[in-house]
């Protein structure tokens, strides 16, 4: 099961009452009654659940933007290249951190 369908299970049963999302090919089990208050919770935490996804993706941006621009400044002085090859490397591998963000989304904070 990827982390989305863990993250809207976990809502479901954390809001909703709703054991999991999986079809079972049963009515009593695949169709659930659920107030509007309960309702609009899910959607809430789906929400700021994203939401705060997109904040933590928007803050490790800027710092690479922020490093890059050192990084660029850096160029100039004959000794700062080795010091930019480094933090390039850095950079480099939180790159790949940032690709992996979707699959980092939780629910906890919420």
């Amino acid at each position: 099961m990827n982390r989305k369908l863990k993250l809207l299970n976990k809502i479901a049963k954390d809001c909703l009452n709703i054991e999991t999302l999986e079809e079972r090919k049963n009515d009593s089990l695949d169709f659930h009654d659920c107030s509007v208050w309960s309702i609009k919770k899910a959607l809430e935490k789906a929400y700021e659940t994203g939401r705060k996804s997109k904040e933590r993706v928007n803050e490790t941006v800027a710092k690479h933007l922020k490093e890059i621009s050192q990084m660029y400044e850096l160029l100039d002085d004959p000794q700062g290249i080795e010091q930019t090859k480094r933090k390039a490397f850095s950079y480099k591998k939180s790159a790949k951190t940032i690709e992996e963000w979707p699959n980092t989304i939780t629910t906890e904070g919420i």
